[in-house]
Parts: C-alpha cells; structure tokens; sequence
C-alpha cells in the first residue's frame, strides 16, 4: 500500500510537472513582435482606405498624411494582401519616421474604365498622423514591380 501511494504522488507530481511547462507561455520571437506591430495601425489603415474605394465614400482621402497629395484608385471590385515589411531608403539607411508598406493584389479599373488587375504597394508613416489625427497615415501609392 506505501509503495502504491508513492507512487501514485510521483505520477501526480509528474503530471502536475508536464502541465505547468506546457501552460507557460513562450516569448514570442523578434519576428512575431514585428509581425504584431505591423498589424495594427498602418493594416487598418491601409485596408480601410481599399475598403472606402471599394464602397465609393470620398471620405478615404482621409486616410493620408496632410500635404500628400492622394492618390486614388479607380472603381475598386476586389482586392488581397499579398505582402507586408518595413522600408528603406534607396540607400538601405531607415527613413527617419520609420515607413512600412503594404503590397495588394487590386481589381479595378482605369481612369477611362478599362478592367484591371495591378499590385500596389501602400507605403505607411508608422508616426504621422492622417486628417483625422490617427497615426499611420499614408505617404505614397506606387505600382509594384
């Protein structure tokens, strides 16, 4: 009977051991903490603004840094994220207000309405504000290559 109680604690105690390592939550890699930090203002925004074109609303130019001039994609049907990241110069030094980008596959048309397919990327401020005051706001819409 000792015997049996002893071990039946160790199994116990085995089991309560396993249970707390796998309940302790890891750190996430530096990796997941940029992934993270990408996908939240400057996502919104720039999936916010598709969305707006998509619906029509003229309100979206809203969704750009004062002193930019908008850019606007005509007659929006469909769109998705194919990529997202941080931006560089051309010399490979970071912008001083760090830009991030968001590149999206768009299904719309020309300004004389001839269907297209074209990627996009949408290039962020993470630290400026748009006309509404929230940060992110967009700098530059370019085709990609």
């Amino acid at each position: 009977m000792k015997t049996f109680l002893i071990v039946l604690v160790l199994v116990a105690g085995l089991i309560s051991l396993i249970a707390m390592i796998t309940l302790v939550p890891s750190r996430p890699s530096s990796t997941e903490v940029a992934e993270a930090e990408l996908k939240d203002d400057c996502f919104e925004h720039s999936f916010g603004y598709l969305v707006g074109l998509q619906r029509g609303d003229s309100s979206v130019v809203g969704y750009w840094k004062p002193g930019v001039t908008p850019k606007k994609l005509f007659n929006v049907r469909d769109f998705s994220e194919i990529t997202h990241g941080f931006m560089n110069q051309a010399n490979g030094k970071p912008y001083k207000n760090p830009r991030i980008y968001y590149q999206y596959e768009v299904q719309s048309s020309t300004h004389g309405g001839f269907a297209i397919r074209k990627r996009w990327n949408f290039i962020m401020e993470r630290n400026s504000q748009d006309y509404s005051g929230k940060t992110c706001a967009i700098v530059q819409l370019v085709e990609a290559e």
